[in-house]
């Protein structure tokens, strides 16, 4: 059954999110050529034919074009994730707090595998947003040839080192740093979950004590975050190693977000299944 539930989520959520998703592709491919058509031309020596047969003020249409798909790329980045976020938010609270709940929790399925379904697909669609992005950073590197150019010059093993060696002055890995994004995702989706599952438990203005819900959360989220910091920054004999004061705040964010993250899911089951106020 869960299953089904999974491919009727990503059926429903898809509509919008696929067409940023392509627009992102376009822009950054055309915004690569564009790099690269400024890039050969400024390479290229005065008065040669080519240079001669650009047009007069074709420098500032140039700067003007390279400007404006700047700031679309910006954009449709920040559109895709704010989106996202909208739809998963909007998604859960229509299908499960709002008219449509009243279908939902008829149907012949635990209320922890309807919450479990909106979470994977919520997932999901953030890990697919982060790749899209990725991808779409790539393609505008390579054509525009910024990442060509890297690999004359430094090359990657010089890339890689000096990452490396970043990560390392700071006490990260790369694997706490993915491990702390995953599970900092996962936790921050089921608390929107709890906090609307709050916010239900009001007969009026449901969305906007979610909301109030949300921000005390995360006061004391923050509340919670300084003083595991200064608490291990204390304890910590020499309080300039930075390296170790680092790894210890990764890895105790790491587990305050993991905890934030079940606790809100048995909040969020417990609220639904005992407390639900639909009316």
């Amino acid at each position: 059954m869960l299953g089904k539930l999974l491919k009727y989520e990503f059926k429903s959520t898809s509509r919008v999110l696929w067409f940023l998703y392509a627009g992102l592709i376009i822009v950054s491919l055309l915004f690569g050529l564009v790099m690269r058509f400024q890039l050969d031309f400024d390479a290229k020596p005065t008065g040669s034919l080519d240079f001669e047969l650009l047009p007069s003020g074709g420098g500032v249409i140039m700067t003007i074009l390279i400007t404006a798909l700047t700031l679309i790329w910006f954009l449709l980045v920040y559109a895709i994730f704010i989106t996202t976020t909208v739809v998963i938010v909007m998604r859960f609270y229509k299908n499960m707090l709002g008219g449509e709940g009243y279908l939902m929790h008829t149907l012949p399925v635990k209320t922890s595998s309807l919450i479990l379904s909106k979470f994977i697909t919520a997932f999901c669609w953030m890990v697919i947003a982060g790749i899209v992005v990725a991808i779409s950073t790539l393609i505008l590197g390579l054509t525009s040839g910024v990442i060509g150019q890297i690999q004359k010059t430094v090359g990657w093993s010089a890339v890689v080192e000096g990452l490396k060696y970043g990560f390392g002055m700071i006490g990260v890995n790369g694997w706490s740093l993915i491990l702390l994004i995953i599970i900092s995702t996962a936790s921050t989706i089921i608390m929107y979950y709890a906090c609307m599952a709050i916010g239900n438990l009001a007969n009026n203005h449901k969305f906007l004590f979610s909301v109030l819900a949300y921000v005390g959360i995360q006061i004391v989220l923050s509340i919670i975050v300084t003083v595991a910091s200064i608490v291990g920054s204390s304890s910590i004999g020499n309080a300039s190693d930075v390296g170790i004061i680092m790894t210890y705040n990764t890895w105790s964010l790491l587990l305050i977000q993991l905890v934030m993250g079940v606790g809100g899911f048995f909040l969020t089951n417990y609220l639904l299944s005992k407390k639900l106020n639909l009316a």
